[in-house]
């Protein structure tokens, strides 16, 4: 089996660099056409839809991480079921008696409901006035975990629910037009799955380099994303950035060599899709898939990767379920989050770096979602209710946001939960864990930086706000 693995795995490295050539290659040596990833491009007669950049006909560069600090939230959960964050769907009266997983065995249990279910979620899930408050927040981004269904046709045995994510997805960019926000459209999920997570769609199954169909699939799930939110000009360029794939595990199942040139790619493949309508060309977001960011030196400066078209994702979680090295003090803690920020600031001088998850969890909520049947965000809020814990909760939050804005900024991971707080931008906000206005100095209580100066906790910071 681990022969077989291997083998498949060359034959998708393989696949991707005769598409690519090496990463040194000019960018103009590659045609899209040459493996045939891309269907979209073939039909709409590529290259001659596709732009030269650096032209007078370019639209501008996005720079994302660059230009301005990045401060937003993900919008998870949404497209991408975890059954922690919204156990009801998860613990509806017909399915309540079974452990599912993940979106997969999900599908698979509710049978003939699961689309009427999924499609009335997309439509709530989130509105209008999420992204009103979003802004109101003083966020600047949202990153939108989208699968790669919403896209390319699923093939069996996939159960996913094909393309009916699309209405709710074009809501979200013309609510954030409306509201000033920059998108990261994040293809969350790829075929195969690069992680074996629950995220990646199924748990368990980390296939990815198995098969060559994969990586088309997933290239192509790219091109069409790329055609239908960035070369349309209603959207006013609000899409500022792609990520190619979320939280790829680099092991015997995935190697680095071929997670690189499925990256590079990707990038050729988005940016040979662009087309002169196009009111921003969105930077291409890279996951370092929890690997040391000097991997990307030997690759960058360099025309595949070159620094102003690409930033890196850094996901930054502080359990230490997952982590034994977290700190179990809390001045620790944050001596530890702060330390960090000197190393993102010297990673940033190379490339854009971005982190785009983190939460202020230090414990893990609803792995069993069983457990949080019924609980409610005022429940949960209560067990974390100490004067203690709330201002370290403020403390916690401000460290990582000081720390991470010294590179391309911050998304926290998640705007919403049902009853996970520390994992929900919003409940955090009212508890006070969070500024009300990040945008804002005045409303920062201390600079993690200089402790001494910190300033007191107002009163109400101490008491439940629900």
């Amino acid at each position: 089996m681990k022969a077989f693995r291997l083998l498949s795995a060359l034959v998708v490295a393989a696949l991707l660099s005769t598409a690519i050539g090496t990463f040194a290659a000019p960018l103009s040596q590659w045609s899209p056409k040459a493996d045939g990833v891309s269907a979209l491009q073939e039909r709409e007669g590529s290259p001659t839809n596709s732009m030269t950049y650096g032209s007078d006909e370019s639209p501008k560069q996005a720079h994302f991480g660059r230009n301005s600090v990045v401060r937003g939230v993900n919008l998870g959960a949404w497209f991408v079921l975890e059954s922690w964050q919204n156990p009801s769907l998860f613990l509806t009266q017909d399915i309540r008696s079974m452990q599912l997983n993940d979106e997969w065995s999900w599908m698979n249990a509710k049978g003939s409901k699961a689309q009427e279910d999924l499609v009335e979620h997309y439509r709530t899930f989130m509105n209008q006035s999420d992204f009103e408050a979003i802004q109101r927040a003083g966020l600047s981004t949202v990153r939108i975990p989208v699968p790669f269904w919403t896209f390319v046709p699923t093939v069996k045995p996939e159960p996913y629910l094909a393309s009916r994510q699309r209405k709710a997805l074009r809501d979200a960019l013309i609510w954030s037009k409306q509201y000033g926000l920059d998108v990261v459209l994040d293809l969350h999920t790829v075929p195969g799955s690069v992680n074996g997570l629950d995220n990646g769609g199924r748990l368990g199954e980390q296939a990815f380099a198995d098969d060559p169909n994969n990586a088309k699939r997933a290239l192509n799930a790219l091109s069409v994303m790329t055609d239908m939110f960035v070369n349309n000009a209603s959207y006013g360029g609000v899409v500022k950035a792609i990520q190619v794939a979320n939280e790829p595990k680099i092991n015997e199942r995935l190697s680095w060599s071929v997670l690189q040139n499925y990256q590079a790619a990707a990038l050729k493949t988005i940016r040979a899709a662009i087309k002169p309508s196009a009111t921003v060309v969105p930077t291409v977001l890279f996951s370092d898939a929890f690997q040391p960011w000097s991997k990307y030196d030997a690759l960058l400066p360099s025309d595949a990767y070159p620094t102003s078209h690409i930033a890196v994702d850094h996901h930054q979680y502080f359990v230490r379920a997952w982590d034994s090295r977290v700190p179990k003090d809390d001045d620790e803690l944050i001596d530890y989050v702060c330390a960090i920020g000197p190393r993102i600031a010297a990673a940033q001088k190379k490339r854009a770096v971005i982190v785009g998850e983190f939460s202020l969890g230090r414990e893990t909520r609803c792995v069993d979602y069983h457990t949080c049947q019924g609980v409610k965000m005022s429940q949960d809020v209560s067990t974390l209710n100490s004067a203690e814990n709330n201002n370290f909760m403020r403390r916690f939050f401000e460290a990582q946001a000081a720390s991470y804005e010294k590179g391309g900024g911050w998304i926290m991971w998640s705007w919403k939960t049902e009853s996970a707080a520390a994992w929900s931008y919003s409940a955090a906000r009212e508890q006070g864990w969070i500024p009300d206005d990040v945008s804002d100095p005045a409303q920062w209580l201390y600079r993690p930086a200089d402790e001494s100066q910190r300033k007191a906790l107002p009163d109400d910071l101490h008491h439940l706000r629900f």
